[in-house]
């Protein structure tokens, strides 16, 4: 650990690749949390009797319990735990007894990681200590749109709408290309307007489609879908 924690949030990370637990383990360290890592699952349940944590962060497969078993184990020892699962595993669904845990797909980061923002934002809500942007009295998200413009925001919103229902068609079909190239145009008319979220947000699923990363793309969009319901268009 590197003595100097910026979060009062304190990770246990459980892998049995070694190389794994150490790039998360100095990723997590170096955006200041205090980082508890076990190749074994054995080694991390003895940590868990001993030290009071606030995340795991658990693969699937591990040496001896697959980590749906380490997960329910380890809520036993301390049912406060929060947990994310880090899997190679495209495959991968939540089980009933992993969801009744508050396991939701939003929870759920493929390997390699390579967005690492939206890990630090599952990490804070999950331990209840991120920050809330409301920038709007409403506790809505203002954003100023051109007078121009104004008229056709009912529209692009139909639209965004429209690009939502058809990513999740195509990402039942698996047809991971029109969903890269619906992406793609989200990105370019969200800014456009101005929705620079929705436009960094449609340049996470094009990403996401290039990779055929099925459950990275659920979550983006339904991260899309809570955004456009929050914000509030004003001149």
């Amino acid at each position: 650990m590197n003595g100097k924690m910026l979060h009062d949030i304190r990770i246990l990370v459980v892998d049995d690749e070694e190389v794994i637990t150490f790039t998360l383990t100095a990723f997590l360290e170096d955006r200041g949390y205090e980082v508890f890592a076990a190749n074994d699952d054995n080694k991390a349940l003895e940590i868990l009797k001993n030290q009071p944590l606030d995340i795991a962060i658990v693969d699937i497969r591990l040496r001896e319990y697959d980590g749906n078993t380490f997960m329910l184990t380890a809520h036993e020892l301390q049912p406060g735990l929060k947990f994310i699962v880090h899997t190679g595993s495209v495959t991968y669904t939540i089980p009933a007894e992993m969801a009744a845990l508050g396991i939701s797909e939003e929870d759920i980061f493929l390997k390699p990681i390579r967005d690492f923002n939206t890990l630090f934002e599952v990490i804070e809500r999950k331990a209840g200590k991120g920050a809330v942007d409301v920038p709007g009295p409403t506790g809505k998200i203002v954003i100023h749109i051109d007078p121009v413009l104004k008229a056709f925001v009912p529209g692009f919103l139909k639209t965004m709408d429209c690009y939502m229902v058809s990513i999740a068609g195509h990402l039942r079909q698996k047809d991971f290309a029109k969903i890269r190239g619906i992406a793609h145009r989200l990105k370019g008319e969200a800014g456009t307007y101005g929705f620079n979220e929705a436009g960094k947000l449609g340049g996470m699923i094009q990403a996401a489609a290039e990779n055929k990363k099925a459950i990275e793309i659920r979550r983006l969009v339904n991260r899309l879908s809570d955004y456009l319901k929050q914000v509030e268009i004003v001149d």
